[in-house]
């Protein structure tokens, strides 16, 4: 598999903050969340957390190596982008 270049500094100009995620080998870039991800994960939320965190990672996914939005690695990456997105406390 060819690895295809990528402009980091173009995805930051498109969807702002990007979370770079390594798993060995394997490098992938993620977003944090709009509004229509967070409505997706709402509705996965309803099966469990773990389906709740595996929709952000998914659907957060911009460039890199898709393999890490699979199993195995995609319990693993799920914790990582839950604990990037910034969770506003309830006043």
């Amino acid at each position: 598999m060819s690895k295809e270049t990528i402009n980091v500094d173009e995805l930051k100009q498109k969807f702002g903050t990007i979370k770079e995620i390594t798993c060995g080998k394997l490098t992938a870039y993620f977003r944090k969340p709009d509004l229509k991800i967070w409505r997706f994960a709402l509705k996965a939320i309803e099966k469990s957390q773990t389906e709740f965190k595996k929709s952000l990672a998914v659907n957060c996914f911009v460039a890199g190596d898709k393999e890490l939005i699979a199993s195995p690695y995609i319990e693993d990456i799920s914790d990582v982008i839950d604990e990037f997105v910034n969770y506003e406390d309830a006043e």
